[in-house]
Protein backbone atom coordinates (compact mmCIF):
# COMPACT_ATOMS: atom_id res chain seq x y z
CA UNK A 1 0.00 0.00 0.00
CA UNK A 2 1.35 3.48 -0.82
CA UNK A 3 1.36 6.76 0.66
CA UNK A 4 -2.22 8.07 0.59
CA UNK A 5 -0.64 11.20 0.09
CA UNK A 6 2.00 13.29 1.02
CA UNK A 7 0.35 16.24 2.97
CA UNK A 8 1.68 19.50 4.46
CA UNK A 9 -0.10 18.93 7.25
CA UNK A 10 -1.63 15.86 8.30
CA UNK A 11 -5.61 15.56 8.69
CA UNK A 12 -7.46 15.50 11.92
CA UNK A 13 -6.87 12.24 13.88
CA UNK A 14 -4.27 10.34 16.15
CA UNK A 15 -1.17 9.58 14.93
CA UNK A 16 1.70 7.14 15.45
CA UNK A 17 4.83 8.55 14.00
CA UNK A 18 7.90 6.19 13.16
CA UNK A 19 7.97 2.76 13.01
CA UNK A 20 9.76 2.31 16.49
CA UNK A 21 6.07 3.66 17.69
CA UNK A 22 4.08 1.78 15.24
CA UNK A 23 5.90 -1.35 17.17
CA UNK A 24 5.38 -0.23 20.43
CA UNK A 25 1.94 0.23 19.45
CA UNK A 26 1.25 -3.28 17.80
CA UNK A 27 3.74 -4.91 19.43
CA UNK A 28 5.78 -5.96 16.69
CA UNK A 29 8.81 -5.83 15.82
CA UNK A 30 10.85 -2.87 14.23
CA UNK A 31 11.89 -4.93 10.93
CA UNK A 32 7.88 -6.78 11.28
CA UNK A 33 6.68 -3.11 11.37
CA UNK A 34 8.44 -2.02 8.01
CA UNK A 35 7.47 -4.81 6.47
CA UNK A 36 3.80 -4.45 6.83
CA UNK A 37 4.52 -1.14 5.42
CA UNK A 38 6.35 -2.28 2.63
CA UNK A 39 3.99 -5.15 1.42
CA UNK A 40 1.24 -2.53 1.97
CA UNK A 41 -0.40 -4.44 5.25
CA UNK A 42 -1.34 -1.05 6.72
CA UNK A 43 -2.07 2.33 5.53
CA UNK A 44 0.38 5.38 6.36
CA UNK A 45 0.97 8.86 5.36
CA UNK A 46 4.56 10.24 4.42
CA UNK A 47 5.84 13.75 4.95
CA UNK A 48 9.11 13.56 3.74
CA UNK A 49 11.58 10.65 5.13
CA UNK A 50 8.54 10.36 7.90
CA UNK A 51 5.91 7.86 8.07
CA UNK A 52 2.47 8.80 10.10
CA UNK A 53 -0.11 6.12 10.97
CA UNK A 54 -3.25 7.07 11.94
CA UNK A 55 -4.39 5.16 15.26
CA UNK A 56 -8.00 3.69 13.69
CA UNK A 57 -6.42 2.54 10.63
CA UNK A 58 -3.88 0.55 12.11
CA UNK A 59 -6.73 -1.05 14.77
CA UNK A 60 -8.76 -1.61 11.32
CA UNK A 61 -5.84 -3.60 9.68
CA UNK A 62 -4.96 -5.71 12.96
CA UNK A 63 -9.06 -6.51 13.16
CA UNK A 64 -9.70 -7.55 9.96
CA UNK A 65 -8.18 -10.58 9.95
CA UNK A 66 -7.15 -10.92 13.58
CA UNK A 67 -3.60 -10.44 12.62
CA UNK A 68 -2.05 -8.44 10.11
CA UNK A 69 1.44 -10.50 8.39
Amino acid sequence: MEAKNTPAVLPQGEYIQGLAELGKYTGTSIPTSKKLLTDGKIPYYQIGRKYFFEKSEIQKAFKKGGKVG
